[in-house]
């Protein structure tokens, strides 16, 4: 039966105890108070597949460093993608201009881009 998974959380393994509460030896000041507790429920119909608490833990770890890697990745082409624009904007102002030396000012674009990496 615990295989099934609609009935995988319900706990079969209660435990009855009575605790009894007094101050001293009189009797009118005892109480006595019925508890019910239950073992941990497991989860026998997955065969315990997903590793359990520990490997979830691992696995959230990892997903986030590999989240956290790829925010900075992106982050890395966002700028990348910026300074590109950039260049392509001095590049068509440079053509545009018809009194500047295209060649000169594309070395110069060439070499401001290397500094930069």
């Amino acid at each position: 039966e615990r295989m099934k998974p609609e009935i995988a959380h319900v706990p079969i393994n209660l435990h009855l105890q009575q605790l009894l509460v007094s101050s001293g030896d009189d009797p009118s000041q005892r109480s006595i108070y019925n508890m019910v507790t239950l073992g941990a429920p497991a989860v026998h119909h997955s065969r315990f597949t997903y590793g359990g608490l520990a490997r979830i833990k691992a696995f959230e770890r990892e997903t986030n460093e590999r989240l956290c890697y790829l925010q900075d990745k992106l982050q890395d082409v966002l700028i990348l993608n910026s300074d590109i624009n950039d260049a392509l904007d001095h590049l068509t102002q440079t053509i545009a201009s018809s009194s500047t030396n295209i060649q000169h000012s594309v070395l110069k674009l060439s070499f401001e881009r290397v500094d930069r990496a």
